[in-house]
């Protein structure tokens, strides 16, 4: 997959170069912008969406797709503060998973700026107005079980983990929650066989 990667931001950087027209100017950009992030090369990334923005014929689509990949890659590279004002304008304009996922990186900002009050109410945010979309809903509330840790109350974080053991069970949700956030699996998860790693991390001070 990383090879055929390599191989399309070739063809796209030619496409940018030789091709007259908005329509191939746009296909290259957007496809350099996407490439790019897929393969981790997250300033690149975020160089080609603000070249999208700039583009005064862009559509509101690809205007929020921009938006969605600059966000991503802002937060990649940990510039929080760049990244926040843009998740929360991909969330307002997107009622499908791109919004949903952009919640949960709202969330994970706050948290990372230690506002684990705020993180509390965004992943709360995110379980009532997307519940069609288990797999963020699970990783907001992994999350949570962080911010009850980091707000002294373990009782409320071993119920929450609890929680996405007993309701998260079906399809990639705990196969794959753990190993995207690259992060053990908590003890609660892995008694039921999910989830991957071994644990050794805080969730043992408390189950």
């Amino acid at each position: 997959e990383q090879g055929a990667y390599e191989k399309a931001i070739k063809y796209l950087k030619r496409l940018k170069k030789e091709a007259d027209g908005r329509q191939n100017q746009l296909q290259a950009l957007s496809g350099l912008m996407i490439a790019n992030h897929r393969l981790a090369y997250y300033k690149t990334s975020a160089k080609r969406a603000k070249q999208l923005l700039d583009l005064d014929y862009l559509s509101d689509a690809k205007q929020n797709l921009a938006r969605y990949y600059l966000a991503k890659s802002y937060f990649q590279q940990k510039q929080y503060a760049e990244a926040l004002p843009l998740l929360e304008k991909v969330y307002k304009q997107n009622k499908g998973e791109k919004g949903a996922e952009a919640l949960y990186l709202k969330a994970a900002v706050q948290y990372k700026q230690q506002q684990y009050k705020n993180a509390q109410q965004t992943i709360y945010k995110l379980r009532d107005e997307f519940t069609n979309y288990n797999y963020w809903v699970a990783r907001g509330f992994v999350l949570l079980g962080d911010v009850f840790l980091k707000l002294d109350n373990a009782f409320q974080a071993k119920a929450t983990l609890q929680s996405v053991a007993d309701n998260y069970e079906a399809g990639r949700v705990t196969v794959s929650i753990y190993p995207v956030a690259n992060r053990p699996c908590p003890p609660v998860l892995r008694a039921k066989g999910q989830g991957a790693g071994a644990g050794g991390d805080q969730y043992h001070q408390i189950l």
